[in-house]
């Protein structure tokens, strides 16, 4: 029988690999997978590229769908992030022309919370929907289900329209730990200006836990307010945090057990 080679593209960022490689936003690396199949021996081999290379056309793509699951599959971690959708309801937060602040918070909490839950993270949020609630009702909701941390999503806006860039907020140094984290990987794995500052929001001094408030861009700036709608860049943010986050993560595991 001839043999054949397939190849099948498997969609997935880096930040999926994470806990393979040991570091968001690592470089790809070689991984070869060998199992067998009715008998047939089926060689699975991740390249730099992240195709598959499977070297048996007997495999039938379930069972190969099957054990890339396995593979791939989160370890559930003993970690419980609550993240806080800004604004909301009532409130619309920013609003340049048809773009109100709270939905594109709300889009982009859901794409954070779908990255940080197929990394194994236990994930809350405040709201799921365009609902109202006040910052004291979202501070008993986050200390109801006891985190290990908090992540406020939120867009900036600012009189200065060539203002532009994500900026981390934080409030006791327990949460800068966090905040600086994330900081590192959005350095690592996006083009765009970062800053982290203090701050005295009500969300952040009012929590018990490390708790961080993510500005995510200025929707003021033309430029960034359109980036920010697309897709590509949701995404770019998400993984950013969810890299800082296992940053944080391993970090404060490693200290733990040393």
């Amino acid at each position: 029988m001839n043999k054949a080679v397939v190849f099948i593209l498997i969609l997935v960022t880096i930040g999926v690999l994470a806990d393979m490689t040991g570091f968001t936003g690592q470089k790809p690396f070689f991984y070869t997978e060998k199992f067998d199949h009715q008998s047939k021996n089926v060689d699975i081999l991740f390249k730099t590229n992240l195709s598959i290379v499977v070297n048996n056309t007997n495999a039938s793509l379930l069972s190969i769908k099957n054990k890339l699951d396995s593979i791939f599959a989160p370890v559930e971690k003993d970690f419980k992030i609550v993240i806080d959708p800004g604004h909301g309801g009532v409130d619309p937060g920013t609003v340049q022309g048809s773009l109100y602040e709270k939905d594109l918070n709300l889009i982009v909490a859901k794409k954070l919370k779908k990255y940080l839950k197929n990394q194994g993270f236990q994930v809350v949020m405040t709201r799921e929907k365009d609902e109202t609630l006040t910052q004291k009702q979202r501070v008993s909701i986050a200390k109801a289900e006891k985190p290990d941390i908090f992540i406020s999503i939120h867009a900036n806006s600012s009189w200065d329209k060539n203002l532009q860039g994500v900026e981390i907020y934080w409030n006791t140094f327990q949460s800068k730990h966090l905040a600086n984290r994330i900081e590192r990987s959005f350095i690592n794995m996006t083009n765009s200006n970062i800053m982290t500052v203090r701050s005295k929001y009500y969300v952040l001094r009012n929590t018990n836990f490390p708790a961080i408030l993510v500005e995510i861009g200025y929707i003021s700036n033309e430029y960034e307010r359109h980036e920010l709608l697309k897709r590509r860049k949701q995404n770019g943010i998400v993984e950013a945090i969810t890299g800082g986050v296992l940053q944080y993560y391993n970090s404060k595991k490693s200290t733990d057990n040393s």
